[in-house]
């Protein structure tokens, strides 16, 4: 007797047969493959199963689908030039910092979704005032101390590279 599975994989569906040949001996058809499998049975308890060897049977109707190979690029060969000058990120505008102030920095580059407090709200160093997304991930961003929101530097949409002021706190 066979029995039929549907088997997902990191997103792929995949048509499975299992049929026992003889105890410990399946027959596995994966998509048209057809795979020899042992299990070791061993004190009446049955271990991970392991494929034997691949036997392609000849009613495939397709080739089966292989994984996709990165190609590797051969080595440049060293050649005298010289090297470009890095460029130089533009300057945003910098207000000093007070005296006693403590400024939040974007701890790396991303974009702003949200900026959660005001100038003159009260924070503390629990208090989420920004959003940042960075690598599809958002970061929470916190203030280094308990203070006053003295000026927001950003606004939802605005691009930041790692150690741009962000805000400053009194």
């Amino acid at each position: 007797m066979s029995r039929q599975y549907v088997v997902r994989i990191m997103g792929k569906e995949y048509n499975v047969s299992v049929e026992e040949v003889s105890p410990g001996k399946f027959k596995v058809k994966v998509d048209g493959y057809e795979l020899e499998v042992e299990s070791p049975i061993a004190a009446g308890v049955t271990t991970v199963a392991k494929p034997a060897t691949a036997i392609p049977t000849p009613t495939e109707t397709k080739p089966p689908e292989k994984p996709e190979r990165r190609e590797e690029k051969p080595a440049p060969t060293a050649q005298p030039t010289t090297p470009a000058p890095a460029p130089t990120p533009a300057a945003k505008p910098t207000a000093p910092t007070p005296a006693g102030g403590a400024v939040v920095e974007a701890p790396v580059p991303g974009k702003i979704l949200k900026v959660l407090v005001q100038p003159g709200q009260k924070v503390t160093k629990r208090t989420v005032i920004i959003t940042l997304e960075s690598m599809k991930m958002e970061l929470e961003i916190y203030p280094p101390k308990d203070g006053v929101v003295k000026e927001i530097r950003v606004k939802p949409g605005d691009f930041v590279n790692t150690g741009d002021v962000l805000a400053i706190i009194e």
